[in-house]
């Protein structure tokens, strides 16, 4: 985000004069100089990229038009069929004509066929039914993960017209609704966790206890790795279709660094990368969640396959796990000693603390819990009124805790901070797992109320669908928005509201679209690697993979 100075200032002094009247928002400045009319030169990569997103693109334009064409074809047959029984009513409707191969291989292209699958929210199309309520909350934690970005990276006081008087709503509402990204962060850890469980018993019981590795890894791979891919192919060409602005000599040094560093998305290495370069605005930086997802992908199986064979002995190794990992996440936080002098204090925490996946390993081991739980009982836990009183009290105290008192107080001062943090790692992120695991069980159990009713509210599933290619995609879009912008803005509560809700519904509507390229690209792979043979497993469908 840019800001005007008069020429004779320079960049230092720019951070004098804001370390001191905006801390503890202390930037960091770099002289720059708006670009208006550069040309843009497309190279043998860029060129070689718009040619690959082309042909999906035409894919998936044939697919949809044939779809159209098979669809008033069979309207219009059908007509036809109405008339001739009307005319003769011993004669009965034609029976439906099996696939041909030319459907098979252009229909998966479809937009309509990929969107009616997106939209479809009958059980049929989950793979564990009557679970509105976790999708619900999937849905609106990714709905906190993009008012917090947003408001960190788009509402910027440095760049606003009133830079004092957005101190106020720093403090007072705009950081701790902003901070509830990071409790949805920690929710989208314990669902991962829940759904994983639950999918991996049922394949187990279906498969007569015997687990296929190769299975369960290729469906999960190729879904977390094919949106990957399609965010380096966009990123890689960022530069050329961002408009000019302030920051546009430093789009075209960002998308020469995704074009260097493409292959640590791709290996699910960033938050290492992040850590060892110190800079948690690299590149792509935000897909050390799909890293750190990754990796419990990968360690789960064994864990999960003891506690299904050998329950008792799954249960205390898992809980040996968890007690370590507690133990240990206080000793991690205490040794780096974050402390808040600038934003550089908030990078380390980010690069040293946050990003580091055994720092989310509770969670997933709370979230595997809760959903064996749900795997064994299915929604038939009975609790006392009293239990299910104190239990959604808890709820409201820990989120009160949470997402308003804690970052407030510690954005007060140095040592605050550094207990701010403390706490926030070590208490609150268990407590608040806990927490949605109450809110997913007393849904499914009957004990949710009116937050039962708004989880599974139909118009989340969709939403929570499209949460992963969301979350890959908008900080691109919020990026081009900043990067762009010409013009400083007066800041209020108003504005962060009305930004907020045209980042998400522009992320929805890229996500819907990075959603179809993603399964042209998974259909021409499903199509030339022919995964039913090697997942060995005969219902492993195409869906699985690319919804």
């Amino acid at each position: 985000m840019g800001v005007c100075f008069p020429s004779t200032c320079q960049a230092f002094e720019a951070q004098l004069y804001f370390s001191q009247y905006m801390f503890p928002l202390v930037p960091m400045l770099n002289e720059n100089s708006c670009v208006s009319g550069k040309p843009r030169k497309w190279d043998i990569t860029a060129k070689i990229i718009g040619g690959f997103l082309s042909i999906l693109a035409i894919l998936v334009f044939i697919g949809t038009c044939y779809e159209i064409a098979l669809r008033l074809l069979a309207a219009l047959n059908k007509q036809t069929a109405k008339n001739r029984i009307n005319d003769n009513p011993e004669q009965s409707m034609p029976k439906a004509k099996k696939q041909s191969p030319l459907e098979k291989v252009l229909l998966p292209f479809s937009m309509l066929s990929i969107t009616s699958r997106l939209m479809d929210t009958s059980s049929r199309s989950r793979t564990i039914s009557n679970l509105d309520h976790v999708e619900g909350l999937r849905a609106i934690s990714m709905m906190c993960v993009l008012f917090d970005h947003t408001a960190a990276l788009y509402i910027d006081p440095v760049t606003s017209k009133n830079p004092l008087t957005f101190l106020d709503y720093f403090y007072d509402t705009f950081y701790p609704l902003a901070a509830s990204g990071f409790g949805a962060v920690e929710t989208f850890f314990f669902l991962s966790a829940f759904f994983r469980v639950n999918t991996f018993m049922k394949n187990m019981d279906r498969d007569g206890g015997h687990f296929s590795a190769t299975s369960y890894y290729v469906i999960r791979v190729l879904r977390l790795l094919i949106p990957c891919v399609m965010l380096v192919i966009i990123m890689a060409i960022f530069s050329l279709i961002i408009p000019d602005g302030p920051f546009k000599n430093e789009t075209d040094l960002m998308q020469n660094v995704c074009r260097q560093d493409w292959w640590t998305v791709l290996l699910m290495i960033k938050p290492f990368w992040i850590w060892l370069h110190e800079d948690p605005l690299d590149c792509n930086g935000h897909t050390w969640f799909v890293s750190n997802e990754m990796l419990f992908v990968v360690l789960s199986p064994p864990f999960l396959y003891l506690v299904y064979k050998k329950p008792k002995i799954g249960m205390i190794t898992t809980a040996v796990a968890f007690v370590a990992t507690i133990m240990f996440i206080p000793f991690h936080v205490h040794a780096k000693d974050i402390r808040w002098i600038g934003i550089q204090d908030i990078f380390k925490y980010v690069t040293e603390v946050y990003f580091m996946p055994w720092t989310h390993l509770h969670l997933v081991i709370i979230g595997s819990a809760f959903g064996y739980i749900y795997y064994r009982h299915k929604g038939s836990l009975r609790f006392n009124w009293y239990v299910v009183t104190v239990a959604w009290a808890a709820v409201v105290g820990v989120a009160f805790l949470f997402f308003f008192k804690l970052f407030t107080y510690g954005l007060k001062d140095n040592e605050r901070f550094h207990k701010a943090v403390f706490l926030h790692e070590t208490s609150l992120t268990p407590l608040w797992a806990l927490c949605v695991g109450w809110i997913v069980l007393a849904c499914e159990s009957g004990y949710g109320g009116v937050v039962n009713s708004v989880l599974r509210w139909k118009v989340l599933v969709p939403i929570s669908r499209l949460s992963y290619e969301a979350y890959l995609i908008h900080i691109t879009l919020i990026m081009q928005l900043s990067m762009m912008r010409k013009n400083n803005f007066e800041i209020d509560y108003y504005l962060i509201l009305y930004m907020s809700a045209a980042v998400f519904v522009i992320s929805m509507l890229a996500a819907w679209i990075l959603h179809i390229l993603c399964v042209a690209l998974g259909t021409i792979i499903f199509m030339l690697k022919n995964i039913n043979q090697i997942a060995q497993v005969k219902d492993v469908k195409q869906t699985e993979i690319l919804s």
